[in-house]
């Protein structure tokens, strides 16, 4: 038991480093990472792309808290989601987990986080949205399903958030 307390214990003042890490520099204290590589993408994206940066924005003014994190997603089958994750704490903040695979370039990279974190935006912009069910039926009333592998369920893709990746990488490439 004591061991799990340290482990906790660890992980919590490693993310409490990153989040002064990030109000030191200006970061988006609503968009988080407890990995150094993810918070450099992020305030790389914010820094070289002005559609990034309103997204990070628009975040930042909403009650949700949206954790991008190194993952995988159906099975390995995309590159990055929008995790059926929702919890609500008793302040009433959101939070939401983004999981992205790191096997892309990093401008394309930065331009899928920009695509899951228009995702979080869809979820912010609709504040009744609080539970995996209620994002399962935002997203399948403003998305489609679009041709995912058959053993994967709950797989929706918006029109905003396929516009935002490619205006970022769009942009990304326009600022190198």
């Amino acid at each position: 038991m004591k061991r799990a307390g340290v482990v906790a214990a660890v992980i919590l003042t490693a993310n409490g480093a990153l989040v002064e890490a990030q109000m030191a520099n200006g970061s988006s204290l609503r968009v988080r990472s407890t990995e150094r590589f993810i918070l450099d993408l992020v305030q790389e994206g914010h820094d070289r792309s002005p559609a990034f940066r309103e997204l990070v924005t628009a975040i930042d003014r909403s009650n949700v808290i949206v954790y991008v994190e190194p993952g995988v997603c159906a099975f390995g089958h995309l590159d990055g989601c929008l995790v059926a994750f929702i919890n609500v704490s008793r302040f009433g903040e959101r939070y939401l987990r983004v999981a992205v695979n790191r096997r892309r370039d990093r401008d394309s990279l930065i331009g899928l986080v920009a695509h899951e974190l228009q995702h979080a935006r869809e979820v912010a912009e609709v504040p009744d949205v609080l539970s995996v069910d209620g994002m399962l039926a935002l997203f399948h009333r403003i998305g489609w399903a679009p041709a995912c592998p058959p053993h994967v369920n709950n797989c929706y893709e918006t029109r905003a958030a396929m516009r935002a990746g490619e205006l970022v990488i769009a942009e990304l490439q326009r600022n190198r």
